[in-house]
């Protein structure tokens, strides 16, 4: 670990515990607006894939939607103060705050109890450890729980609720198997219709031919993630693979730029995959979401042992409905012939065990429970 990353982790931790914490009690003798929900972001300038759904819904619900997105990584020492100043000033008064992913300034203070905070996370199921159970996320010597506050953490099913719970040490009750918002794109026929049309006319080059989607998480922590030969992967796949087929790469959004074409899309990996034929990942919680499309996986894994000792599972790597691949040599082999074998009954039953509250309502589930 870099000293660089071990400094911006003692200054998290000054931040979290005394700057924000001053201002959200300033702000906090105004009274709470029962019409304001915030929606929050730390990686993103706009709304993230997987609050799309629940700030519409939000709206239409007659909520005041507050939108604070902002990217601490790219936008300076002086734009992010001045982000998480605001958004502690209008927190202290809201009546909910709605996130999907690890965000500071919520989890940095005492909150009011009138307002709820509700984390839709942006992984659904819960295959590799993350949180406080690795320390690639959350160092030992780091003071302060950055997932403290939460009211609600939307899981898509039963065997969830306990690796949740861990990796973001939340007291019983909190962590509940009512579903991912996002899903519910997947039960909806007229959005699915439309997001495939605008991602096919945006690859036009890749008409007639099949779709190969290779969409890798990182590896090692998040404010300096990594990939794993991804230049290496993509250019091999484009020369195995016949004249049939057309490939698209899309990085994990904290690696993007890192390499290759990755994440040169404007599309998010969860839009992309809209038109594939078939996902090449490795340990990527979209895994858990291209499974409702019922099409073959690949989960090439090069470094399964390393990973799994290092990172470590919540869930049997060996149980997901896909074919492991872990020899480059056996890559474009392994996509053609799990495309030609594949068996959707695996797919059928392992959502049924992972992902059973993803059944298209979740959105609604938690609208009434802000209200």
């Amino acid at each position: 670990m870099s000293v660089k990353h071990i400094a911006k982790q003692y200054v998290k931790m000054i931040v979290q515990g005394s700057y924000l914490p001053s201002i959200y009690k300033k702000a906090a003798a105004s009274p709470i607006d029962e019409k304001k929900v915030i929606f929050a972001d730390a990686h993103n300038h706009s709304t993230p894939y997987s609050m799309r759904r629940m700030e519409d819904a939000c709206r239409a619900a007659g909520f005041r939607v507050e939108t604070h997105y902002s990217d601490y990584q790219k936008d300076g020492v002086a734009a992010t103060y001045r982000a998480m100043r605001e958004f502690m000033e209008s927190y202290a008064t809201a009546s909910a705050v709605v996130i999907s992913d690890t965000f500071l300034p919520v989890a940095s203070c005492k909150k009011r109890p009138e307002t709820k905070v509700v984390q839709l996370w942006h992984g659904a199921g819960a295959l590799k450890k993350f949180g406080y159970a690795t320390t690639d996320d959350v160092p030992a010597y780091y003071k302060g729980n950055i997932y403290e506050n939460y009211s609600l953490i939307t899981v898509s099913g039963e065997p969830a609720v306990d690796p949740f719970a861990l990796s973001m040490r939340a007291e019983k009750g909190v962590t509940r198997p009512i579903g991912v918002s996002r899903t519910d794109n997947y039960f909806d026929e007229d959005y699915m219709a439309d997001m495939r049309q605008k991602v096919r006319a945006a690859y036009p080059e890749a008409v007639g031919k099949k779709v190969a989607l290779y969409a890798p998480t990182f590896r090692g922590h998040a404010d300096a993630a990594g990939l794993a030969e991804p230049e290496a992967v993509a250019k091999r796949l484009r020369s195995e693979l016949s004249d049939e087929w057309y490939l698209i790469s899309s990085a994990h959004p904290h690696a993007r730029g890192k390499g290759g074409d990755h994440g040169i899309s404007s599309f998010c990996t969860e839009e992309l995959m809209l038109i594939a034929d078939v996902l090449i990942t490795d340990y990527s919680s979209i895994v858990f979401d291209y499974l409702f499309l019922h099409r073959p996986v690949i989960l090439y894994a090069p470094d399964y042992e390393s990973f799994g000792r290092l990172r470590g599972f919540y869930t049997p790597y060996e149980e997901l409905p896909g074919r492991i691949v872990t020899d480059p040599r056996q890559l474009s082999a392994a996509i053609k012939s799990e495309c030609e074998n594949y068996d959707d009954a695996k797919t059928r039953a392992y959502l049924v065990k992972y992902l059973g509250a993803c059944d298209g309502h979740a959105t609604e589930r938690i609208v009434e429970y802000l209200k």
